[in-house]
């Protein structure tokens, strides 16, 4: 319990330590959920008390590399006020130039909240209000005023509560050591906000620890909705009166209260929700739920304001002239961390760039670009949900963004892989170039359009052969204008009429403008002509000496004619037919299986939310012998490997793909994935079911290949009724859900977006 009293009193003298999470770990063998939280926190600092140093630093860079591992100590706490390390503010310098520039009648109530030492309610008010630092903060409580509470040695659980209804009408210590900030919160609960929400504790850190990491969700004289009950009160009629009329102070609107607890168990919690339920009859809470906890931590992301520039982009360099930060008055030397949110023309991080949960892709970040060397700064990180920049007044911040290529290669070369060359990307990348990107080139090669690319890569061939391939097939056009609106249906099936109307006018009107005219045979040619994709062939007539009939790209009349065939010359023919002929990468590069590649990589990027980066082709070999990637990805942080396939060989392409799997594995892959053009025989799905692994595996048959996109299928009711109107995503993939349960609606959730033209946060 000490220990935990450390802890609090430590954070308490950063920010208030209302950003930052306490996790109860065992002081040996890391546990699963601390490791979890841990990854899911990204923290920039990771403090260890009364644990193995030497397994918690290792484990914590893997984990969610941070800037600086420390020991920590008395010594260590005694040295932070007169210490700053790299990317923390001491709460006593924030406050104190605070201070400087405010008028006394701007003061604002403290309530320093002092329980007795032997009381039982000692631990849970400090956590609840947090520890000011004694003598440190002596000047600082006179400037803002003070008024002291205390709760005596015999006082009961009712006291507590009325103590804590009295304490939220002034400021606590947590609100304000983090003055002028906010908070973000990144949630994986039901909920985008927390209700009322009652944490049931043993004489356990666990429990305690829980609260706290709670109670930090709350913002700036936020609403207290986070309110802990000793496991020995569920009982206690008394006890349950005063949580009922804790609750009925809550002005937030919520009809549902949540209980949880760590150690105590599901039998205490259900005792206190059956209680409450009795206690709240009548009232605005219409539901008391049990809730695990890894529903409702949050990710807590503090930061000064969030603002909207433009910066320079040069290729792969970015330069942004950091903004000073405001919730103090930056002095020479001083320096702060600059979140990078989004490019708001796309919605998506920088440059896309959204890299694993990996040490060596924060590396990667911190490489000096060319032509200046910058010492210290700036020094390049990934955040919770952004790439961090650490800025100071003298100099613009200037980073490059690694590229995919070097991302990927460094982190496999960490695993123990040695890369070579792959021949293939060599001609994937400037054939995907020329189609104009992923989109474009996959929407090319699927559908009736991929067999016109087939047909070129055999030869040239008059545009009558080409179309008479359509009419054969019965088909008008190339079809993709069909494919667009077919695409539409699943989303629109359960909207109402007048929706479902508008919808299609507007998208119908969209198609006819940009579709319908690359829909035709000529003008698709036409475009891949002016691209470079084909190339225009003239037809010769026969040749009188040998006979055959020859294919040319250039013709110079002013020139005498040769034969391509017996080098002799041969007189003009009277008219010229006009062929089309793929270019040869791109003939190559299909013939290397670029179609298969490509309609992956499409289908992986519809996946994800916010950043997709990808490297086509990537082999070398391991202690397992060679491997050969046909795609590696990383989906909104996720890192995915796979093979693609055209027409498989089932017997020899499955044992590949069990190579590939362990490979995937060994290089911590999130995802390993198998993509082919056809659809996958049932005993070939089980048998790669059966397969043993310890990633997840996604099968891409020919259906989400030409579609590009596939469809949830989530039950509903007792009556099987299926709902196909959202498509599934990178986290359906990565932590797929139960089959067979029935979903919960979400009640009183809420979602914002912020929007602009590069949007900035600036972070302690």
């Amino acid at each position: 319990m000490e220990d935990f009293r450390f802890a609090v009193s430590f954070l308490s003298r950063i920010w208030g330590g209302r950003f930052f999470p306490i996790l109860a770990v065992g002081g040996g063998t890391p546990e699963e959920p601390a490791c979890r939280l841990l990854s899911r926190f990204r923290p920039d600092i990771v403090c260890g008390f009364r644990v193995r140093h030497d397994r918690w630093s290792s484990l914590s860079r893997q984990l969610c590399q941070p800037r600086a591992y420390w020991p920590l100590d008395e010594v260590r706490l005694d040295e932070l006020a007169s210490h700053h390390p790299v990317g923390t503010i001491h709460a006593n310098v924030g406050l104190a130039r605070v201070l400087e520039d405010r008028a006394p009648e701007e003061r604002v109530p403290l309530s320093i909240v002092a329980a007795s030492k032997n009381s039982r309610f000692r631990v849970l008010l400090e956590s609840l209000c947090g520890i000011p630092d004694g003598a440190a903060h002596r000047v600082l409580v006179e400037s803002l005023g003070a008024q002291f509470r205390n709760l005596r040695k015999s006082a009961s659980f009712s006291d507590f509560v009325t103590t804590i209804l009295e304490t939220e009408k002034d400021w606590t210590w947590l609100d304000i050591g983090n003055y002028r900030l906010a908070s973000s919160v990144g949630h994986v609960g039901e909920v985008a906000f927390l209700p009322p929400t009652v944490v049931v504790l043993e004489r356990r850190v666990a429990d305690l620890a829980l609260f706290w990491n709670l109670r930090t969700r709350i913002g700036n004289r936020g609403e207290d909705t986070i309110l802990p009950v000793p496991v020995s009160e569920v009982s206690s009629r008394e006890s349950i009166a005063s949580v009922a009329r804790w609750i009925g102070a809550r002005s937030i609107q919520s009809d549902f209260v949540n209980v949880t607890s760590v150690n105590s168990g599901t039998g205490a919690c259900k005792r206190l929700r059956s209680a409450l339920k009795r206690a709240l009859a009548g009232g605005s809470i219409r539901y008391v739920d049990v809730v695990t906890p890894d529903r409702l931590i949050p990710s807590m992301i503090p930061y000064d304001r969030i603002e909207t520039q433009d910066v320079e982009i040069s290729g792969p360099v970015i330069t942004f002239d950091p903004p000073e930060i405001a919730v103090v008055k930056p002095r020479q030397g001083d320096k702060w961390m600059v979140d990078l949110l989004k490019d708001v023309g796309t919605g998506r991080w920088p440059g896309e760039f959204v890299v694993p949960k990996r040490e060596t892709f924060c590396d990667t970040l911190r490489a000096q670009a060319p032509p200046k060397v910058v010492l210290d700064l700036p020094l390049v990180g990934v955040g919770l949900d952004s790439i961090n920049v650490r800025c100071t007044r003298s100099r613009a911040a200037r980073f490059q963004f690694p590229s995919a290529e070097e991302v990927f290669h460094e982190h496999i070369r960490e695993c123990g892989f040695e890369l070579r060359k792959d021949e293939k990307r060599v001609c994937y990348e400037p054939s995907i170039e020329k189609f104009g990107g992923i989109e474009e080139a996959a929407r090319s090669m699927s559908g009736f359009a991929v067999e016109i690319l087939k047909l070129l890569a055999s030869g040239a061939h008059l545009r009558k052969q080409i179309q008479s391939k359509l009419e054969n097939e019965g088909k008008k056009s190339i079809g993709w204008q069909e494919r667009y609106e077919n695409m539409l249906k699943p989303f629109l099936e359960r909207e109402r009429p007048i929706v479902q109307r508008i919808t299609k006018d507007r998208f119908l009107a969209y198609s006819q403008k940009n579709i319908q005219s690359e829909d035709q045979l000529d003008a698709l040619l036409e475009k891949w002509t002016n691209r470079g994709i084909v190339e225009r062939r003239w037809r010769l007539g026969k040749c009188s000496t040998c006979n055959d009939q020859s294919w040319v790209g250039h013709i110079e009349l002013s020139e005498p004619m040769t034969c391509p065939g017996c080098a002799k010359l041969r007189g003009y023919p009277n008219y010229l037919e006009i062929g089309f002929e793929l270019n040869p990468l791109i003939k190559r590069a299909i013939n290397e299986g670029l179609v298969s590649v490509v309609l992956a990589a499409r289908f992986l990027k519809n996946l994800t939310h916010r950043g997709f980066m990808w490297l086509p082709g990537v082999k070398g070999s391991w202690r397992d012998g060679e491997f050969d990637f046909d795609v590696v990805a990383c989906c909104d942080g996720h890192f995915v490997v796979g093979e693609c396939k055209g027409s498989p060989n089932w017997e020899r392409d499955l044992l590949q793909f069990e190579g590939t799997m362990r490979a995937g594995e060994a290089c911590g892959a999130d995802v390993v994935f198998f993509a082919a053009q056809c659809a996958f025989p049932r005993t070939r799905r089980m048998r790669i079911r059966r397969m043993p692994r310890t990633c997840q595996t996604l099968l891409m048959g020919r259906e989400d290949l030409e579609r590009g996109i596939r469809m949830a299928k989530e039950r509903l009711d007792a009556e099987g009724k299926q709902d196909t109107s959202r498509k599934v995503s990178i986290l359906d993939v990565v932590a797929p859900a139960k089959q067979g349960r029935k979903q919960r609606s979400k009640r009183n959730s809420r979602r914002i977006a912020i929007g602009g033209i590069f949007e900035t946060r600036y972070v302690r």
